[in-house]
């Protein structure tokens, strides 16, 4: 039984509106998907801007625009340091890294360029000041590594403690 050419083009043709239509729904579920984002954003600032007391400013725009965090390190990194910094940055989204080197000024210049929400070492914003010890990087697949993400220094004066925590 032989096939003619008009029943392969019909097929072809078949073949090609399915395509299409699978692309126009696929399309227009994507528009569907970021028009409801943003109809909740602006909902939220819509709700959100009645309210104006300093308690809130920090908070206002939580939803509606995502954060901007910079990440950066002493001024003489180690690889090691390097490394860890980079996993910081995966850890937060939109986060920048920036090596410091010798800025010690420019650095919140270049946050108010870059429009960064959160500039950790001045005083009038809430800091956090992080050391980290013993960190082994790696992904968690890594039997050796998985073992022990990080531990911290004060809880790992003696052996027991130590071989408690490793336990965990």
């Amino acid at each position: 039984m032989e096939k003619s050419v008009g029943d392969f083009l019909a097929v072809a043709c078949l073949r090609r509106e399915t395509r299409l239509r699978r692309e126009y729904l696929y399309r227009k579920t994507q528009e569907d998907r970021v028009r409801m984002i943003e109809e909740k954003k602006q909902k939220l600032k819509s709700a959100l801007d009645g309210v104006s007391s300093h308690m809130d400013d920090e908070y206002k725009w939580a939803g509606v625009e995502d954060l901007k965090v910079m990440v950066t390190t002493s001024r003489h990194p180690s690889s090691r340091l390097k490394m860890f910094v980079k996993e910081v940055k995966l850890i937060f989204p939109g986060a920048q890294r920036m090596n410091r080197g010798g800025h010690e000024i420019k650095a919140p210049h270049k946050c108010l360029k870059r429009t960064v929400d959160e500039l950790s070492h001045l005083p009038t914003r809430r800091i956090l000041y992080l050391s980290v010890y013993m960190i082994k990087l790696g992904t968690l697949e890594n039997e050796a590594t998985a073992d022990v993400e990080c531990r911290h220094h004060s809880y790992t004066h003696t052996a027991k403690k130590r071989k408690f925590l490793s336990m965990a």
